[in-house]
C-alpha cells in the first residue's frame, strides 16, 4: 500500500533537505579549518619563525646550565665545603637530558612542519581530496546523520584518518563501498519531521558558533602574521632580540664563574 504524503509533510521534507544542505556545508566548512586550515596555518608559521625559536631555545637552555651550575658550587661554599666539580658536573649532565630532550622534540617538530609545508607545495591532487572529503562528510559525519551504524562511525574514523594524510586512494575506496555495498546505506532517521527541523537548526547554529570559535583564535588568527611579510620580520626582530638578552645573561653568568674559579662548563649536544 502507498503512502500518500500531506502537503505540509512535503513541505517539511524540502525544508530539511534544505537544512541538511546547509547543515553539510557548515560540518564540512568546520572539519575542514579544524583538521586541515588551522593545521596549516601553524606549520606555515612554525616553519617561518622555527628557525629563530630554536636557536632561541638553545641559548635559553645554554642559560639554564650555567645559572645551575653556579648554584651547585654557591651551596659547596656556602656550607664550607671543598667544590666537587666532577660531581656538579654529573649533576648538569643528568639534568641536561630533559632539557636537551625538549630541543631535540622541538627540532623534529620543525622538520616535520617544513616537510608538510613542502608537501602542501607540489600538492596537485587537493582539488579531488577536497571534494571527496565534503562528500564523504556528508554521508557518514554523525551530526548530519545521526543513526549511522557502528560500520559507518568506523568508516568516518578512517576518512578523517585518510584525509589528515592526504590518502585520496582510501577516500575512493570508502567512497566505492558507500556506492557499491547495501549494507552501507545511509538511513535515514524516523524522527518526528518538526523535530528533525528543529534538531537541523539547532545543529546549523551550533556550527556557526564553532566555526566562528575556531576563526577567532590561534591558530587560525596567526593568519594575519603568515600573510603580511612585515609583520614576520616583526616576529624574527622580536626573537632576535630575545637572543640578544640571553647571550648577555650567558656572558654574565660566565664571568661569574670565571670570577669563582670555574669558568668551564659541560656543553649541550645539538645534534
Amino acid at each position: 500500500m502507498q503512502i500518500i504524503q500531506s502537503e505540509e509533510n512535503k513541505k517539511l521534507n524540502r525544508e530539511i533537505s534544505i537544512l541538511k544542505e546547509e547543515l553539510s556545508i557548515l560540518v564540512y566548512e568546520y572539519e575542514l579549518l579544524k583538521n586541515t586550515v588551522c593545521k596549516n596555518i601553524e606549520d606555515k608559521y612554525f616553519a617561518m619563525i622555527g628557525r629563530h625559536q630554536l636557536e632561541k631555545l638553545y641559548l635559553e637552555f645554554e642559560t639554564k646550565k650555567l645559572k645551575r651550575k653556579i648554584e651547585l658550587i654557591q651551596s659547596y661554599i656556602n656550607q664550607n665545603k671543598l667544590v666537587n666539580i666532577a660531581e656538579i658536573e654529573n649533576v648538569l649532565i643528568a639534568e641536561s637530558q630533559k632539557w636537551e630532550r625538549e630541543i631535540k622534540d622541538y627540532a623534529n617538530s620543525l622538520k616535520k612542519a617544513e616537510k608538510r609545508m613542502e608537501i602542501l607545495e607540489i600538492q596537485e591532487d587537493a582539488a579531488e581530496l577536497k571534494r571527496l572529503y565534503r562528500k564523504l562528510c556528508k554521508l557518514l559525519h554523525s551530526d548530519i546523520n545521526p543513526n549511522l551504524s557502528d560500520e559507518q562511525k568506523l568508516l568516518w574514523s578512517r576518512v578523517q584518518s585518510a584525509y589528515k594524510n592526504c590518502n585520496i586512494e582510501e577516500l575512493e575506496v570508502i567512497e566505492l563501498i558507500l556506492h557499491n555495498c547495501e549494507d552501507f546505506e545511509i538511513k535515514e532517521v524516523e524522527d518526528d519531521l518538526f523535530e528533525t527541523k528543529k534538531r537541523m537548526k539547532d545543529s546549523i547554529k551550533h556550527y556557526i558558533e564553532k566555526i566562528n570559535e575556531v576563526k577567532n583564535k590561534e591558530p587560525y588568527t596567526l593568519i594575519n602574521i603568515i600573510e603580511n611579510e612585515e609583520l614576520i620580520e616583526k616576529e624574527k626582530e622580536k626573537i632576535d632580540a630575545e637572543k640578544k638578552k640571553l647571550e648577555e645573561l650567558i656572558l654574565y653568568y660566565k664571568n661569574i664563574l670565571n670570577t669563582l674559579g670555574y669558568e668551564g662548563n659541560v656543553g649541550f649536544s645539538y645534534n
